[in-house]
């Protein structure tokens, strides 16, 4: 009995620092653009092509290593590892 009546608990801190990471990462940038070339660019589609270079990257590596030949799900694989490095990257980097 000791495991359910810890995991409200846990369940519920866990939820309030994913409610305040998230917030706090919303309200840090005002507009999600980047000035470039005299227009703005969403922040976003910046990330996008930055991963998806990285992607490209990580594909030469587990092609190298031998890695893709074990691979199952390339195409979805490829695809989350797209969506994951762009989310990343626009949280932290730009």
């Amino acid at each position: 009995m000791f495991w359910k009546s810890t995991r409200p608990k846990a369940f519920a801190s866990a939820s309030c620092l994913f409610f305040s990471v998230l917030t706090a990462t919303s309200a840090s940038a005002a507009a999600p653009s980047v000035p470039m070339f005299g227009s703005y660019f969403p922040s976003w589609l910046l990330s996008f092509g930055a991963a998806v270079c990285l992607t490209v990257i990580a594909r030469v590596v587990f092609v190298t290593v031998g890695l893709e030949d074990i691979l199952r799900w390339r195409g979805t694989l490829y695809l989350c590892l797209v969506a994951g490095l762009t989310a990343l990257i626009d949280v932290f980097v730009i």
